[in-house]
């Protein structure tokens, strides 16, 4: 299952949607993975040092489950148009180093079964695309369920399938995170 909680250059269109939320969806996938007597493996990446925070804590408390997360970005400090001015001052091997980690990103992302992020995300609907030309993406769950209809759903050459995250409790067998 991969999971991005982005908050950086989207505003506060991003933070619509919080971290607990992303996470219980991820909890409700990790689960269903559990359940088939497998181990399951969620995948964040986020531009937020407090999700990432939060995801370290929800982690602990889930010892059926394995977390890969990133190490935490040299840029996490600043965001949007903040990012783009700051970017300048940083090194060549810094930006070098955070482009390098944003691919490793994106191929754990696309090499998901799961994609649970926004709908929104540009590099989020890019994994989906590549993850379902690949053969491997079996669900993509939009926390920002209501945007759908307003994407182009051909924008990178396949209809990305994004669903509404399920709200119904017994989903998750009845668990919250």
């Amino acid at each position: 299952t991969g999971v991005h909680i982005r908050r950086g250059d989207k505003g506060p269109k991003s933070r619509t949607v919080s971290t607990n939320d992303f996470l219980h969806a991820a909890a409700c996938e990790s689960d269903r993975i559990f359940a088939r007597k497998k181990l399951p493996i969620v995948f964040v990446m986020t531009d937020s040092p407090e999700a990432a925070r939060q995801t370290r804590a929800w982690a602990a408390k889930r010892p059926h489950m394995r977390l890969v997360m990133q190490m935490p970005k040299a840029t996490w400090h600043v965001h949007g148009q903040a990012l783009a001015i700051a970017g300048r001052s940083f090194s060549h091997e810094v930006r070098h180093n955070e482009t390098e980690g944003l691919l490793v990103d994106l191929v754990f992302l696309a090499r998901s079964t799961i994609i649970i992020s926004l709908c929104t995300s540009q590099l989020a609907r890019l994994a989906n695309s590549i993850g379902h030309i690949a053969g491997r993406l079996e669900k993509a769950v939009a926390m920002d369920s209501k945007e759908i209809p307003a994407r182009d759903p051909w924008k990178y050459g396949t209809d990305e399938g994004w669903q509404q995250p399920n709200a119904d409790p017994a989903y998750c067998g009845g668990q919250t995170t």
